[in-house]
């Protein structure tokens, strides 16, 4: 869309006289068309008292660099979150084998339970279910909860 004439028809529009030759190409050229439609909008653009200075080479030079900054922490932002993701995996697949491990003797304690024979275990020192278990299962708990909160309080 570029032509060799729309410095010409501008120059015709802005100064005049008009060159009715320039008129008749301007008519038929698209590039020389956008000219005749914009100027009018640049006319009173370059009349407005609208201060076009060129800001300060070292405050673009400022604002890219924040700019740049920004991208950098919101790309290392986004590492972190995926990396985050890798310890409640830990921790899900953790959940996962002592479940499986253990599910024999987690159903048969549950299907034996009751109040009366737990208190009485527990008051008496035996135990329906194996220490290493509770302690396990206590473990994983603790670490469920405490990457729960960090999460809570990391996005506030």
């Amino acid at each position: 869309m570029n032509c060799p004439r729309t410095d010409s028809v501008q120059q015709s529009r802005v100064h005049g006289p008009r060159d009715p030759e320039l008129e008749i190409h301007a008519g038929s050229c698209d590039a020389c068309r956008a000219v005749i439609e914009l100027s009018p909008f640049f006319e009173q653009l370059a009349a407005s008292s609208l201060d076009a200075s060129i800001p300060d080479a070292r405050m673009v030079w400022l604002k890219a660099q924040i700019i740049q900054s920004r991208r950098q922490v919101r790309h290392v932002q986004k590492t972190l979150d995926v990396l985050q993701l890798l310890p409640w995996g830990g921790v899900a697949l953790c959940w996962a084998g002592l479940i499986a491990a253990k599910w024999s003797q987690i159903l048969a304690s549950l299907q034996d339970f009751s109040l009366g024979r737990f208190l009485y275990l527990s008051f008496t020192g035996g135990s329906a279910l194996p220490i290493t278990l509770i302690v396990v299962v206590l473990g994983l708990m603790t670490v469920t909860a405490g990457m729960a909160l960090h999460s809570i309080l990391r996005e506030e």
